[in-house]
């Protein structure tokens, strides 16, 4: 597998520490040069229509774009899931704490508040 990612964003770079283990000699990180406009040359938009970090490419060519998406996909290889949720519960805080930490994240770059985490808890 593959993923096409920005070294230094904070998507599968930061998140790889969190993989199963078994991940860690599977997947090999391409560098994509956004100043270079790399994701806007020709064959890119096969990889992701709307040139946007990261990228996963499977073995079998699929590509799995969107940071959640990638998560989700990982998170399942070993049927251990961590970061997705394992109960119904787990996921359903999970998603629900998803959008917001997204807009917030990508709005100003700084984690979430605390707060949420010990809503979601009670």
């Amino acid at each position: 597998m593959k993923i096409f990612d920005r070294p230094g964003f904070p998507t599968a770079h930061e998140s790889a520490s969190f993989w199963p283990k078994n991940l860690d000699a599977q997947v090999e990180f391409v560098s994509v040069d956004l100043i270079a406009a790399e994701h806007k040359q020709p064959d890119f938009p096969e990889k992701n229509p709307s040139g946007v970090l990261p990228v996963l490419q499977l073995e079998d060519g699929t590509y799995i774009a969107e940071c959640m998406a990638i998560t989700e996909y990982l998170d399942h290889f070993d049927d251990e899931p961590t970061l997705t949720g394992r109960t119904p519960r787990e996921k359903a805080v999970i998603h629900m704490m998803q959008r917001p930490a997204e807009a917030e994240g990508a709005r100003c770059g700084r984690p979430l508040l605390p707060s949420w985490h010990a809503r979601s808890r009670r």
